[in-house]
């Protein structure tokens, strides 16, 4: 499911907890997480941070972040505590290793079962993660490992030495081998040289990295330089850190955050991006294609929501074994999602015969399946909806997954097989002022940075490329573009107005009012919880008066949910926090959108109430599925706007599964509705401040008939920034006063 832009975690893993994917993704690459003595994966990598008067979390922090985004995030740990007291070590790595080669649930990988392993080890982890590699380096002599030691004892602690005797008389094993000079730590730290200077690990790097001071300014550190700078050269140290807060960055600008960050880059540089060098690869021929095709013409056109529409045109196709399908990349994205592709069943564009199979997709890239029927030089036709994949200014390139700081938008094309003329095109929006002409380059597949000058500046000549900033379309044509390249057009993005939710003010008064909740504080939760069990006897009340039927229906399965705005991240979600109906905890708890995509994140980022009528499957609409979830038959998402500060809080969904309860909630179609549903969700508001916001919340937001949209299968009835009439200030303490009494 990573090509839905759902995180697939929620909060910090509870206390004890160990040996889980906190992110699991389909790529072969993996970053392991491994805590120290006394600790465990809840306590170890967490902070109280004073930027955001929230806790950050260090594998939540990479989990969002779009350069790990290749990254399964793994969260390992042994048993250890001041009452464990019979576990050595040396048994600590059995049971770490065992953990490490179990398979988990769902089909997914165990982590020494990819092939790009880097291992981010506190403490007393990077001694049993050491004691591993030289205890077990043959099952792991093939694999690229990145090793990162911050603070690890490799030759002891001062403090563990001079608690020995308190170690001994508890029989504490674990204590008694971190004394420096321990018969452990010798052992381990001679195998582990040998391992490094035998090279019984080709393809492993690390680092090294030590606290800056003790645990109270002033005192020595619990593991000094010479013990924790002993392998790797170039050690760091994490300024303004002691032992634990040196695991525990708060943003993405700490030291410790940073170094993960370079050594990452390093890894990716040396294993996957270089990988072997070229004087030790075999001088083989590159691998014939396994199709041709007289032309490709790609064409996306996007509009100011960032929905795209692709149409992959291929003419005279040429399977090397007509008895065998071919393999055909329609999109890429590290945003949005996608729709199924289909294949366009008309004789001028597609010849007659052939079928489409959509391979699994990922968050990076849809690819097809073309099962030609043992035909050649025939012409195909595919065509696909990508949803909330671009931006129209950089206020939007802020809250995507693919932000960076260049503000540079693209699309992309990899060439993988012989194409005789190639075209790519794209239609941006008519609104959509372009503050340079876009450009194409031409890169190795793998190579994004490894721009390839010759065949650059062939794209950038008279007639092979062209840009109208009166169309507002931008076209490529190549003759015989490189097979193993990735051909591109991308452009800057405008500026435009600054977000919302980058103002100082909107913010403090977000993390006022929503931080508590998205904490999952016990009396919060329940009160978010109560508030949302309220909904349906409002709703039926208004069903009752806007139906005009006699009294208020009752409901089969009425699913309500209560999305609040996450702002911990670098990207903001809407991510949720209590439901009513089949949609409750643990399935839906994990659930976050990015601002913009599926019903609710649409609805949030045009400040509309957005209705979607279940019609068509997803390919025709922005409503986004979750895998092992029932899909809607009609769903309401209404942003909670607080009225007194005009800040859009978070996203009330009423949604139906049942063909009457989809009825009822059809009845809601008229302006006057609409009206009160935005009302009904700014009361929530005022229902779960508890005077959290001291402003009165005295209006709700009035709906703005004249922006009525139908469009993909969804209305958008958007919210007017006017105040509301007195006659509409009544009705919404009127709704209010239901809401409290229900």
């Amino acid at each position: 499911m990573e090509y839905f832009s759902i995180r697939d975690y929620a909060i910090i893993p509870p206390k004890g907890q160990n040996n889980f994917w906190f992110q699991h993704r389909n790529t072969d690459r993996c970053i392991i997480f491994v805590h120290g003595i006394f600790s465990d994966s809840h306590d170890c990598w967490q902070s109280q941070s004073t930027a955001t008067r929230r806790p950050s979390y260090w594998p939540d922090m990479i989990a969002s972040d779009p350069q790990f985004a290749q990254y399964s995030i793994y969260l390992a740990g042994y048993p250890t505590g001041v009452l464990v007291t019979s576990l050595s070590m040396f048994r600590c790595g059995q049971y770490l290793w065992d953990e490490l080669n179990r398979p988990l649930a769902d089909g997914q990988k165990s982590p020494l079962s990819h092939t790009n392993l880097i291992f981010v080890c506190h403490s007393m982890g990077g001694i049993i993660v050491r004691h591993l590699f030289e205890r077990y380096w043959r099952s792991l002599k093939d694999k690229n490992i990145g090793l990162l030691l911050m603070a690890s004892p490799s030759r002891g602690s001062m403090y563990a030495t001079a608690g020995g005797p308190v170690a001994a008389a508890l029989q504490h094993e674990q204590g008694l081998d971190l004394r420096e000079g321990s018969a452990f730590l010798e052992y381990v730290h001679n195998r582990f040289r040998r391992v490094l200077s035998e090279k019984r690990l080709p393809n492993l790097i690390g680092r090294e990295a030590s606290e800056h001071y003790g645990m109270i300014r002033g005192t020595r550190r619990i593991v000094d330089r010479a013990s924790a700078e002993t392998y790797f050269d170039d050690p760091a140290t994490i300024v303004d850190s002691d032992h634990g807060s040196c695991v525990k960055p708060e943003t993405a600008a700490d030291d410790s955050y940073k170094l993960l960050a370079s050594f990452t880059a390093a890894f990716e540089q040396r294993f996957v991006i270089a990988g072997v060098p070229e004087a030790e690869k075999p001088s083989a021929p590159q691998p014939a294609a396994n199709f041709a095709a007289a032309s490709l013409h790609w064409e996306v056109a996007f509009d100011e929501d960032g929905d795209a529409k692709n149409k992959h045109q291929i003419r005279g196709l040429r399977p090397a074994d007509p008895s065998q399908p071919v393999e055909i990349f329609v999109s890429r994205t590290v945003a949005g999602h996608f729709a199924e592709p289909e294949l366009i069943q008309n004789q001028a564009m597609t010849s007659p015969g052939l079928r489409l199979e959509t391979k699994p997709k990922t968050i990076q890239e849809a690819s097809v399946i073309l099962h030609t029927g043992g035909q050649s030089g025939v012409d195909a036709c595919i065509t696909q909806n990508d949803f909330n994949v671009f931006c129209v200014n950089k206020r939007e390139f802020l809250l995507k997954s693919s932000y960076d700081d260049s503000g540079v938008d693209y699309i992309e094309k990899t060439i993988n097989g012989d194409f005789g003329h190639l075209t790519l095109t794209v239609r941006f929006p008519e609104k959509m002022d372009l503050p340079a002409d876009p450009v194409p380059t031409v890169y190795p597949i793998g190579k994004p940075n490894n721009i390839d000058g010759p065949l650059t500046r062939l794209c950038g000549e008279p007639g092979a490329f062209e840009y109208s900033s009166t169309t507002k379309v931008a076209r490529l044509k190549v003759e015989q573009p490189r097979r193993g390249y990735v051909y591109r057009i991308s452009w800057t993005l405008p500026d435009g107005p600054n977000p919302e939710l980058q103002q100082d003010s909107a913010r403090s008064r977000l993390w006022e009012f929503n931080t508590p909740f998205l904490q999952g504080l016990d009396a919060l939760t329940a009160r978010a919880q109560a508030a949302v069990a309220k909904v349906p006897a409002v709703l039926g009340s208004l069903i009752q008066e806007h139906g005009r039927i006699q009294k208020p229906p009752t409901f089969a399965a009425l699913d309500v949910t209560l999305l609040l705005l996450d702002v911990n991240g670098r990207i903001p979600v809407l991510r949720y926090v209590a439901g009513l109906g089949p949609r409750r905890q643990p399935e839906v708890a994990p659930v976050a959108f990015e601002i913009g995509d599926g019903t609710a994140g649409r609805a949030y980022k045009k400040r509309s109430v957005c209705v979607y009528n279940g019609r068509g499957e997803s390919k025709e609409n922005v409503y986004l599925h979750i895998p092992g979830l029932q899909r809607h038959s009609h769903l309401i998402s209404i942003p909670m706007i607080g009225a007194a500060d005009n800040i859009a809080y978070g996203v009330l969904n009423i949604g139906a599964f049942d063909r009457q309860d989809a009825y009822w909630l059809k009845t809601l179609n008229s302006t006057a509705a609409i009206n009160d549903l935005a009302a009904l969700a700014t009361s929530m508001l005022d229902l779960l401040s508890a005077d959290a916001i001291p402003d009165t919340l005295s209006s709700a937001p009035q709906v703005d008939t004249v922006n009525r949209e139908t469009n993909k299968g969804v209305t958008h009835y958007a919210l007017s920034a006017r105040s509301a009439s007195e006659q509409m200030q009544a009705r919404y303490a009127e709704i209010l006063t239901r809401l409290k009494n229900a």
